[in-house]
């Protein structure tokens, strides 16, 4: 098997449907290469996909992820991967806000003690708009 050309390989492959496909795996090295492609196993990967939607995920549960990433797509594999989805995820706020405008500006009350307590400077005439 290993004599055939990649070409006939190729053209076997693309006619049989994924079980069979399958069964092709352990023929040989290019029976394998053409049944991966064939067979669309590795043409998607999905990050934190069982993980919790309402939060971050753990990092040792990603940090896994990505470890299996890279294990299944080093090498001849990254060729097939046409799809990468990443599912993220916020934590649910605990605190419903108004999103109105406010109908008036207050001024915070300790504002206005600094505003009253700060001692008045006399202002000074200025000096670079006289003539000489």
């Amino acid at each position: 098997m290993d004599q055939l050309p990649y070409e006939m390989v190729d053209r076997i492959n693309s006619f049989l449907d994924i079980a069979d496909l399958k069964r092709t795996l352990f023929v040989s090295r290019q029976f394998q290469e053409a049944a991966e492609w064939y067979s669309g196993a590795f043409e998607k990967f999905v990050f934190c996909d069982s993980l919790q939607t309402n939060g971050f995920p753990q990092w040792t549960e990603l940090e896994d992820q990505c470890v299996k990433f890279l294990n299944t797509f080093r090498g001849r594999r990254s060729r097939y991967l046409r799809h990468l989805e990443v599912h993220t995820g916020l934590p649910v706020l605990g605190i419903k806000q108004d999103l109105r405008p406010p109908t008036s500006i207050s001024v915070c009350p300790a504002m206005k003690a600094a505003k009253s307590s700060a001692p008045k400077t006399k202002s000074s005439p200025d000096k670079s708009n006289k003539s000489s």
